[in-house]
């Protein structure tokens, strides 16, 4: 329809000239002051906005992404001059990508998939690896209650330390902590309830106290207070 350059008019028809045309397929319920677009014999549609005046003049149209949601599809394209900018643009991006990597342009999707895949390798040693140095590191610094800390952890890699530890150490409150900026993270977790104070319980006195957040079950949790209650916060866990 580009390529054949059809003509783009407007037109505000009678309600006579509306039952001539016969590219609705339904008329509108209504037609005073009505504006259409009418593409030669192509298209007819009401529209108030900016048109050309030939299906020429739009280029090329290409479509840069697709949203589904439950009442359909989202689409997104540019067209003329946008469409072109961006192509050089992509183009300079792919020279640039191309010319770091060392791999054609055809190559560059495998190429980063197999990056990415190392990459995921990497992160799954040294997850497991952190989780390791957790278990390792830990210590009974009060009759069951066992505390470890590491760097660069993050909350699942605490609590899959946590849940081993507990395995080790059956009687004892776990407490496996990382230090994020200037914030305390941490995880708490015990195989038997204290009916006296469940870990939830724990988690919210704790937070009153040290300005902390977070929240948990009776047998495990998670929060955070800042980094220099820490101490503070560990004889209070301790008594």
């Amino acid at each position: 329809m580009i390529r054949a350059h059809k003509s783009v008019f407007i037109l505000f028809p009678t309600e006579e000239q509306l039952k001539k045309e016969t590219l609705f397929t339904t008329l509108p319920k209504y037609f005073a002051g009505l504006r259409l677009i009418k593409i030669a014999d192509f298209d007819l549609i009401g529209c108030g906005g900016t048109h050309v005046q030939n299906t020429a003049e739009v280029q090329g149209i290409a479509f840069t992404q697709t949203k589904e949601h439950k009442k359909g599809m989202t689409l997104h394209f540019t067209c003329g001059n946008r469409l072109f900018q961006q192509f050089e643009n992509n183009q300079k991006q792919l020279a640039t990508l191309t010319k770091a990597t060392q791999v054609p342009i055809t190559d560059l999707t495998t190429f980063f998939k197999e990056q990415q895949e190392k990459i995921d390798t990497y992160q799954q040693r040294l997850a497991t690896y952190q989780v390791q140095t957790l278990i390792t590191t830990a210590k009974e610094i009060a009759p069951n209650f066992v505390y470890s800390e590491a760097t660069t952890v993050n909350v699942k890699e605490l609590q899959q330390a946590a849940c081993k530890l507990a395995e080790i150490y059956p009687l004892a409150l776990i407490c496996t902590a990382t230090k994020s900026d200037d914030t305390l993270r941490y995880h708490l977790t015990c195989l038997k309830e204290n009916s006296k104070l469940p870990i939830g319980q724990l988690i919210k006195l704790s937070n009153q106290k040290f300005g902390g957040r977070g929240g948990g079950s009776a047998l495990k949790g998670d929060g955070t207070l800042p980094y220099n209650q820490k101490e503070a916060w560990l004889h209070f866990l301790q008594d």
